[in-house]
């Protein structure tokens, strides 16, 4: 009895008792908690009771330090309107009170006050922000010299940072480890999350199933737990709306047709079964239509051309039938132009009356009908060439393609009414059957077949505006604009002079 007892005591001595070193909780099973006077992972500080909502500089409630934004004006703040947003009571980095512009007197955070005489006017001197006028405030100051001012202080975009016009140019990249080269291979842009989304293609008689990722600097391969079939000759389109990569089709080992959809959302590709979906196919062409939140598909090969046209809402594939639509065809290519809302449609191999040609026909699609467009120019018939829309020029960009055994490296441009030559040196080698796809950066070019060695290019080419003008957005990093002086450090602002001011996000302040 005596021994029970003794054991009762120590069992119950070890389960009530805490004779471990104190943790940092006041019990060990008791878990990290925000308000506990620890650092826990995931906290940017906590100071226990101290922590509050509504003195100045305090750690937070939620255990975040104090920031513009939440509502609490802090030291160095002039105003905090409680969000970071531009054009209400408080500029969005809370160092000016806007409730005080145009009142006639240079109150803290303001660049000028003229009161009634601040405007928004070409070559006016100040603003109604209250703040100078100049390059990136929106408005074309001719007698400073500006050629152009889009609103923001970035190059690359047809108005370089220094408010001159750009010039379209191909850039060759080295971005380090790239996918391995090969046709068929397909892009999309996740405009959600900034990154180019590149899966399958592959060289004659093989078929990648990888899943590579472009920032606007480099590559790199992620591994996602699920992923579709290796393949080629599909097709991929970003749903804005959804925020996810919609992939159909292709041709996988054995010249297998495939008619699966899938959707990839930055961590792993899911297939999904819609009640109805179009037959299985490649060579088909595809977009994604971000006025009416669908996905567009348009022809291919099964291996009857095929030239039905289907939508794909992120539920179910409707197939749309119209009075008048392209002839059938494999190998075209199409983009969406946001600025008109229309889906345009380019060449492709024909069938007709029971032969194939080179198609060089020019499609829009409204969501409602197709209709021919009759460009006064155009380029020659073509297979294999890529189109993606440059929101830079506002114009459709087409690239390479092959006719009979000839492959092209020519660039065209396409307004609405007709295609327009360009000439660039440098530019991509002539190839077929490559991606072309907007990134951060401009558009993407990679992969393909080209008739010189090596015949399936690693390849990376970047098309966007160029100018001497450098994005110096008041980030860290070199000195962009070879000034001496780099990042925030920078006090002339990419080239203008502040007057004694600061740059604070490329802009005077």
């Amino acid at each position: 009895m005596n021994r029970l007892v003794a054991l009762w005591l120590v069992l119950g001595l070890s389960a009530c008792g805490d004779s471990q070193p104190m943790s940092n909780n006041s019990n060990d099973n008791e878990p990290p908690r925000c308000g506990d006077g620890a650092l826990d992972p995931g906290e940017s500080c906590d100071h226990g009771d101290a922590n509050s909502d509504t003195e100045p500089d305090a750690c937070r409630l939620d255990c975040t330090l104090a920031r513009c934004g939440d509502g609490v004006r802090d030291a160095g703040e002039r105003c905090d309107d409680g969000n970071t947003l531009s054009g209400d009571s408080c500029r969005g980095d809370c160092l000016q009170d806007m409730s005080l512009c145009g009142n006639g007197n240079q109150d803290p955070g303001e660049g000028c006050d003229e009161g009634g005489a601040n405007s928004w006017e070409p070559n006016a001197s100040c603003r109604p922000d209250c703040q100078a006028g100049g390059c990136g405030d929106g408005v074309l100051d001719d007698l400073a010299g500006e050629e152009c001012d889009d609103g923001d202080l970035a190059s690359h975009d047809g108005c370089s940072s220094g408010c001159t016009s750009e010039t379209p140019a191909w850039l060759e990249l080295t971005p380090g480890p790239t996918p391995d080269g090969g046709e068929g291979v397909a892009l999309a842009y996740d405009s959600a999350r900034g990154r180019l989304v590149l899966f399958g293609g592959g060289p004659e008689g093989a078929y990648f199933g990888q899943t590579w990722e472009f920032d606007g600097e480099r590559f790199w391969e992620v591994t996602p737990d699920i992923s579709p079939v290796p393949r080629k000759h599909h097709s991929m389109a970003f749903d804005s709306a959804r925020g996810v990569v919609v992939l159909f089709g292709g041709m996988s080992h054995s010249s297998e047709d495939r008619g699966d959809t899938w959707e990839y959302d930055g961590t792993t590709w899911v297939e999904t079964t819609p009640p109805v979906s179009p037959g299985a196919r490649n060579q088909h062409a595809m977009v994604y239509d971000a006025a009416r939140g669908v996905v567009v598909l348009f022809g291919g090969l099964d291996p009857s051309y095929l030239g039905d046209t289907w939508e794909y809402d992120g539920q179910v594939w409707l197939q749309r039938s119209t009075p008048t639509a392209p002839a059938p065809r494999r190998s075209a290519s199409m983009a969406y132009d946001p600025e008109r809302e229309r889906t345009v449609l380019y060449g492709g191999v024909v069938w007709d009356s029971d032969q194939w040609h080179y198609s060089a026909d020019t499609w829009e699609w409204d969501g409602s009908s197709w209709d021919e467009v009759t460009p006064t120019a155009s380029p020659t018939g073509l297979e294999g060439h890529s189109l993606a829309f440059d929101s830079a020029q506002a114009q459709v960009v087409l690239f390479g393609g092959e006719r009979t055994s000839l492959y092209l490296g020519e660039t065209w441009l396409f307004d609405g009414s007709s295609w327009t030559l360009q000439t660039h040196s440098p530019a991509p080698g002539a190839r077929a059957r490559h991606g072309l796809g907007r990134s951060s950066t401009g558009l993407l070019l990679f992969g393909g077949y080209s008739p010189d060695y090596p015949f399936f290019p690693e390849d990376t080419w970047v098309y966007s505006p160029q100018s001497d003008w450098p994005d110096e957005l008041c980030a860290d990093g070199g000195d962009l604009d070879g000034d001496g002086l780099a990042g925030c450090a920078d006090p002339d602002c990419n080239g203008r002079d502040c007057g004694g001011g600061v740059c604070q996000g490329g802009a005077c302040r």
